[in-house]
């Protein structure tokens, strides 16, 4: 708690609120990603021939992993896309742009 106290002044209650949530998000998808990866079995392709509350279940754990490294490239491919650096305003290259824009 005290992490945020210092910042309690510059933040409200909602930014501060709007700004921890998605925080709490990524773990909780990861919890309910691995809870389903655990439910289907080892060879998913396989039926073991008993349920899920024998002993000898072993769940998908790795199953996640291919499941994380998709999105991973699923949403690396859109931000590979932007400059790795924005032109800053009154430079040579921000003029340029603002020339090229109003053509």
């Amino acid at each position: 708690m005290s992490i945020f106290f210092g910042q309690i002044n510059i933040f409200s209650e909602f930014s501060l609120g709007f700004s921890i949530s998605p925080r709490l998000l990524g773990p909780t998808l990861g919890f309910l990603l691995g809870s389903f990866c655990l439910t289907t079995y080892v060879y998913p392709h396989e039926d073991p021939g008993f349920s899920e509350g024998d002993p000898r279940w072993i769940g998908a754990w790795w199953l996640g992993y291919p499941i994380i490294g998709s999105l991973i490239l699923v949403f690396a491919g859109p931000l590979a896309c932007f400059p790795q650096r924005l032109p800053k305003q009154g430079t040579d290259a921000h003029i340029n742009q603002v020339n090229c824009l109003e053509k």
